[in-house]
């Protein structure tokens, strides 16, 4: 419903309220007498406004003519249930004196039989501007004759039978001396050469020519407006060499295309709502080397792009209220590459553009790394920014970053851009921030500076962090530039003392710090003595209250939060010191008593099997002569002496083999168990030959005993050959196999791997002897007989002990 409808349905629903508030005449807002019977329209536009109906005959409905007086605006309203044919024929009411308004508009009328001038003196006013005027094949020169207009509105009126009218020659030729004109719903024929007109607007209509004569043109608004020009390559606009202002909304892509073309002029351009399947734009002006401002709004865009030309003087960029996504980074990137005069950005609402992130196809480099010497707004508020990535961008003028109503997590100080100024205003309100923290080592890279001689500062002036979610303030360095803190509206409970006190360090810093939920316990005790002592420079500090009981802070008796802290201090002297004090002389007692006696603590300990995982491997195994012992059968002999015994004795390993380090004439099984107590670790070579000797099995059944009862890893098995798909390998070493991990020779970590199973190098003392250690059991050691494990028969894979 249009503003027509809609008053002329408030109009009728007053006339059935109020038919009995009848009045002779009514003083206007401006001191105007209106002579007439009136009503009073109530609340309209939210103040009562004086509406006189001039009455033919005895009913409402049947009257004529409405009119209404607002702030020096009058507006004809004509009743649709009367109708004539020429508005001369229509009784009015007037003005008591002559009256001079702003403007006056119609609605719902015809033209007049003679002259508008004619009805201004049936109404005893003056005025300059006529609006809302309807196109009719009867509009005329002549019917403008006596007035004074400076700027006139022509809209096509829909009782007409035409389907696109067009504005009269003869009317043309008049408008051209006006000032300011608009046309709605036609047809604009060709300016001449003659036309004076400033300012023009142009809507849900077309043009067939060229708009002609518009030398004096400096402001021209184009509304859904058809351009079908057929010298398109002369330009639309090609001889409004004075125009500087250009606002096109709803175009389509030929229109906007034909009216750019060569409108060299401008200073300003403006283009709005564009086509919701318009997704690119190539703004390209002929010599358009004065262009200050574009703006490029509530559209589809992800793609646009500018001639070079266009950024010689370019200013004020602002693509707000766009389809902007990762894609368009690349675009903007270049376009502000190429404007190095630009003062102000903006990117306000484009909902799925994150600066930080761009096309996985983009050229890019480094994101940001621009030179933008004279920037000082950068807008791009409500944008799916994650954080702040401008660290690259040397913006030394920027007074004001806006970043409000995005997704940032988290204030990184060396994420700002490069700048030598203390003015910078940063908003981060309502993002989703948890934590803020001041420290000199939060915001160290940001302070890095390229010169040393001239470091830089943290230079933010107003910090804006209302609506986050941040829980953590911390501020023990604030910088002295920052002189206002937006903190409202978070979920802050306490504040640490430093905090406290670094907040009012600044005398003029200004605060607020309403809506958080804070704490009024002993804890806080030293933020809220800060709040009630710099109450000046908390701006909110009326509407602080406490989290528990929405007591006002400002009534809060901070000394008495703390009423039991002396007799704390009391208890913990008192009490608890003397309790630390004996516990002190016990440790020292211990610590005493280890030193002077640790290793027979040890021996105690590790034959009870206690407390063995604070036991050292050197310190267990010091009496232990052998690295290793290395078990085989005499088949593969060959390669445990020139390989692998060969490299473990290179790098310092004391190796135990039985050819030559087992005593001539002693029992084989008792030489086995003393081999194993006396080495650090048992080295099985397993292959074929081992499972088929009687005597390797035994070394690993005892090994494997060995382990187990000591509850250490000291087996280290390394299978030569396919011995693991053996048929008839033995039951208990396949358990094993399967349950714990070993070396195989083919894997080609296979030494580092070793040397990692091994005990750490040179711990044992270098052992000569073949002689058993005079503390070794003679019963075959700790483990007891081990004749029992294998038969005393041997068969012909026996191994032989060298003599």
């Amino acid at each position: 419903m249009d503003i027509a409808k809609m008053q002329v349905t408030l109009f009728l629903i007053s006339l059935c309220l109020y038919t009995t508030a009848v009045f002779s005449n009514y003083t206007t807002t401006n001191g105007n007498t209106i002579v007439g019977e009136c009503i009073m329209l109530p609340m309209f536009l939210n103040k009562p406004q004086p509406l006189c109906h001039y009455k033919v005959t005895g009913n409402w409905f049947d009257s004529s003519l409405a009119l209404m007086e607002y702030n020096n605006w009058v507006q004809l309203q004509c009743n649709a249930h009367v109708k004539y044919e020429y508005l001369d024929d229509y009784n009015f009411p007037h003005f008591a004196e002559t009256a001079t308004v702003a403007s006056i508009s119609f609605y719902n009328c015809p033209l007049p039989k003679d002259r508008f001038a004619t009805v201004l003196k049936k109404l005893n006013m003056k005025t300059s501007t006529l609006s809302n005027l309807p196109i009719t094949p009867a509009l005329k020169a002549s019917q403008f004759e006596g007035l004074n207009l400076t700027s006139l509105e022509l809209r096509y009126d829909e009782r007409s039978v035409l389907a696109r009218p067009r504005v009269p020659k003869d009317v043309v030729k008049y408008i051209s001396t006006l000032s300011d004109f608009r046309l709605i719903g036609a047809e604009l024929p060709k300016l001449p050469n003659t036309s004076l007109i400033e300012k023009m607007g142009l809507e849900s209509g077309m043009s067939q020519s060229s708009l002609g004569g518009c030398s004096h043109l400096r402001e021209l608004t184009l509304i859904s407006w058809d351009v079908e020009s057929l010298d398109t390559d002369k330009g639309w606009l090609a001889t409004c060499y004075n125009l500087t202002h250009l606002d096109l909304q709803s175009l389509s892509v030929d229109s906007l295309h034909r009216v750019l073309t060569k409108a060299s002029s401008l200073r300003k351009l403006e283009i709005n709502n564009l086509p919701d399947r318009m997704f690119e734009i190539d703004i390209g002006i002929t010599n358009a080397t004065n262009i200050e401002s574009i703006q490029i709004r509530n559209s589809q865009l992800f793609h646009f792009q500018f001639n070079n030309v266009v950024f010689a003087s370019l200013a004020e960029l602002d693509l707000s209220d766009n389809g902007f996504d990762r894609r368009t980074v690349e675009y903007i990137y270049m376009a502000l590459g190429r404007a190095p005069h630009l003062k102000n950005f903006t990117l306000t609402h484009n909902p799925r553009l994150n600066l930080c992130q761009v096309d996985t196809t983009t050229m890019i480099t480094e994101l940001w790394s621009l030179w933008l010497p004279k920037l000082k707004r950068l807008v791009a508020s409500r944008t799916a920014t994650s954080e702040l990535c401008l660290q690259n961008m040397r913006a030394q003028s920027l007074e004001h970053l806006d970043l409000s109503s995005c997704k940032v997590r988290k204030l990184k100080f060396s994420g700002l851009p490069k700048l030598n100024n203390s003015q910078l205003e940063l908003r981060l309100e309502r993002n989703v921030i948890e934590e803020v923290s001041f420290k000199v080592n939060d915001y160290s890279k940001f302070l890095e500076s390229d010169d040393a001689a001239k470091p830089r500062e943290l230079g933010i002036q107003k910090l804006h962090l209302q609506e986050n979610r941040i829980q953590n303030f911390t501020a023990h360095s604030l910088p002295e530039t920052l002189k206002f803190i937006d903190l409202s509206n978070n979920v802050i409970s306490y504040i640490d003392d430093e905090t406290a006190n670094a907040l009012f360090s600044t005398p003029d810093r200004r605060i607020k710090f309403a809506g958080n939920p804070i704490v009024c316990d002993c804890q806080n005790q030293v933020f809220l003595t800060s709040l009630n002592e710099h109450k000046e420079q908390v701006e909110d500090y009326t509407m602080l209250t406490c989290a528990i009981d929405g007591q006002p802070i400002s009534n809060v008796t901070v000394s008495t939060l703390c009423p039991k802290r002396d007799l704390l201090e009391s208890i913990l002297f008192r009490v608890l010191l003397p309790v630390l004090l004996i516990f002190a002389g016990l440790i020292a007692l211990v610590v005493a008593i280890y030193f002077r006696y640790g290793q027979a603590i040890k021996i105690f300990l590790y034959a009870r099997g206690w407390c063995l995982c604070c036991l050292k491997e050197e310190e267990l195994d010091a009496k232990r002569p052998f690295d290793v012992f290395i078990s085989f059968s005499h088949d593969d002999e060959e390669y445990v002496v020139k390989e692998l015994l060969t490299l473990l004795e290179k790098e310092d390993y004391k190796t135990c083999v039985h050819m030559r380090d087992w005593v001539i004439g002693e029992w084989i099984p008792k030489q086995i168990s003393v081999s194993i107590e006396i080495s650090r670790r048992t080295l099985i070579v397993l292959s074929r030959n081992f499972v088929k000797s009687v005597w390797g099995m035994l070394e690993f059944r005892m090994a494997h005993a060995s382990m187990l009862n000591e509850g250490r890893a000291r087996l280290i098995v390394v299978v030569l050959d396919d011995v693991m798909e053996a048929d008839d390998l033995d039951p208990e070493l396949k358990t094993y196999l399967r349950t714990n991990t070993y070396l195989e020779k083919s894997d080609p970590w296979f030494w580092d791997k070793l040397r990692f199973a091994l005990p750490r190098r040179g711990r044992s003392p270098p052992e000569n002897s073949q002689k058993v250690p005079a503390d070794v059991a003679r019963d075959f050691g700790p483990y007891g007989p081990a004749l029992s494990l294998v038969s005393m028969t041997r068969d012909n894979n026996a191994r032989d002990i060298p003599v």
